[in-house]
């Protein structure tokens, strides 16, 4: 069950999704399919790039000027954001998400042939990433 938020008329409801850490929680409600992420900047991102990357984003990730970790964190956050947002397993948005540019504040990525785009905000060692896929729920 994915979160919703229902309008006070209650004509409907926003989409609307939540993540959080340790330290910060972000909550987001659009009329459009959203997926947001939090996550820590650490090195742990690092051992399980076989899992959630594809081969070309390992390349893209390895000579981004972000550096390993930090753009590695973006595909990562990317992908748990696309899964949110169009109601997808962890595991199937590695498989079917393809991060085509990381940027340190916004980042494109295909899903079934069609593009979307990533913004990212980092916060001292946090990484926020929200994808609004423009997708009517």
């Amino acid at each position: 069950v994915r979160p919703v938020c229902p309008l006070t008329d209650k004509s409907g409801s926003f989409f609307c999704s939540v993540s959080h850490d340790k330290r910060f929680v972000i909550a987001v409600a659009a009329k459009f399919r959203v997926g947001v992420d939090v996550e820590v900047l650490t090195e742990r991102v690092l051992k399980a790039r076989h899992l959630y990357m594809h081969e070309r984003e390992k390349a893209l990730a390895d000579r981004s000027p972000l550096g390993k970790i930090g753009a590695s964190l973006r595909i990562w956050s990317i992908k748990e954001a696309m899964a949110k947002a169009f109601h997808m397993t962890l595991a199937e948005a590695w498989d079917r998400v393809a991060v085509k540019e990381i940027g340190e504040d916004l980042s494109r990525a295909f899903l079934n042939e069609n593009r979307y785009e990533a913004i990212h905000h980092q916060v001292s060692d946090h990484l926020f990433t929200l994808v609004n896929t423009g997708c009517d729920v």
